[in-house]
């Protein structure tokens, strides 16, 4: 995560859709409470875990109940004075009858996000508390290196670690073979 300038730069919600959606340099940008962020391309480890938990969640979950969408999707969470936009990973959400256009502004049922190595602890923890506060029930921060999954699951404040081989069940009623998203 870098800021554009050694000052930050702080975006409405209006200008920051105006601004985001004119870029083609090939870097992502997110408004945290007001303040603009970017951040670089990930390259091919990140992108490669984001396919494999990506289908493996579209393969066991019911397409006509379910959406897995990734790519960094951007999320709407709260709007003026301090605006916040984020994109994650991979998201799960309830089918809608009609898919939106733009951004989300309804809380996904599950967001992972899959740490960069240039993620911070303090970045990644305000991203996270983010997605709960806005009610998000489940967040997966993926680790390539350490192959695991810290899993934070909202109403009984819980955090787990996982590590293949191990088999947890998530909020969704699916049970993951965590395994099959470390191959």
């Amino acid at each position: 995560m870098t800021r554009l300038l050694a000052e930050p730069v702080t975006m409405t919600l209006e200008a920051f859709l105006q601004f985001s959606g004119q870029q083609d340099d090939g870097n992502h940008y997110e408004l945290d409470e007001g303040e603009l962020i970017t951040l670089s391309p990930t390259g091919y480890p990140h992108a490669r875990r984001i396919m494999i938990i990506g289908a493996y969640l579209s393969q066991r979950l019911d397409r006509s109940v379910y959406d897995v969408i990734g790519g960094e999707a951007g999320i709407i969470m709260a709007l003026d004075p301090k605006p916040t936009v984020r994109g994650m990973d991979i998201a799960v959400l309830h089918r809608p009858e009609q898919r939106p256009e733009g951004m989300l502004r309804q809380p996904p049922l599950l967001i992972v996000e899959v740490i960069s190595p240039s993620n911070t602890s303090v970045y990644m923890e305000r991203k996270r508390r983010q997605y709960q506060t806005f009610g998000t029930q489940e967040v997966w921060f993926v680790y390539e290196e350490a192959q695991s999954i810290h899993i934070y699951r909202q109403g009984k404040p819980e955090f787990l670690v996982c590590e293949p081989p191990a088999v947890f069940e998530s909020s969704l009623g699916l049970t993951i073979e965590t395994k099959e998203l470390f191959v």
